[in-house]
């Protein structure tokens, strides 16, 4: 069996296999946070829609009661 000049000769390789897997684990990660992010955005909006279909709401009513305060005093 020949020796090797190298005494260590996979520390490289698994080196480089190491950051390869790091960086495969980072993109995945990244994925997941924009698709909850995705998510929360979603959620941010049809919350959104319901607040302001409230608001309107409360101002039709509101425009409601003023016509019928200036109604009575208008008597």
């Amino acid at each position: 069996m020949e020796k090797l000049d190298n005494p260590y000769p996979f520390i490289l390789m698994n080196l480089v296999l190491s950051c390869i897997k790091t960086e495969l684990e980072i993109r995945s990660l990244l994925k997941k946070i924009d698709m909850l992010l995705q998510e929360e955005i979603k959620q941010l909006f049809e919350s959104q829609v319901t607040h302001l279909k409230l608001l309107k709401q409360m101002s039709d009513h509101i425009d409601k009661l003023e016509k019928e305060i200036k109604n009575r005093y208008q008597q």
